[in-house]
């Protein structure tokens, strides 16, 4: 799933997490969102500067682990394939 992740270092980020059940979580594909401007969002790799696109973070370590906003999940969709749902633009009568 797609998960909005804290770590006790402050850093937050987006990505795919699985739960190894060995008190660890898989992190794929992660990606930190960016306010640039007000209503605009930037996404750049996390980590910044690691060529590798998969790693285990200790539970421990998690501070929490929570599901983003619709925009974001897509925004993350958008970025590393996956299907888009489109936001609900609620009923018109």
């Amino acid at each position: 799933m797609i998960k909005l992740v804290k770590i006790c270092g402050g850093d937050d980020f987006v990505a795919e997490t699985i739960d190894q059940g060995d008190g660890t979580w898989l992190m794929e594909n992660a990606m930190q969102v960016i306010p640039v401007a007000p209503g605009e969002l930037k996404t750049i790799p996390f980590p910044l500067l690691s060529s590798e696109h998969t790693f285990v973070l200790r539970e421990i370590d998690i501070l929490f682990m929570v599901d983003p906003l619709p925009s974001i999940v897509n925004a993350h969709k958008e970025k590393f394939g996956g299907i888009i749902t489109p936001q609900d633009q609620g009923l018109i009568l």
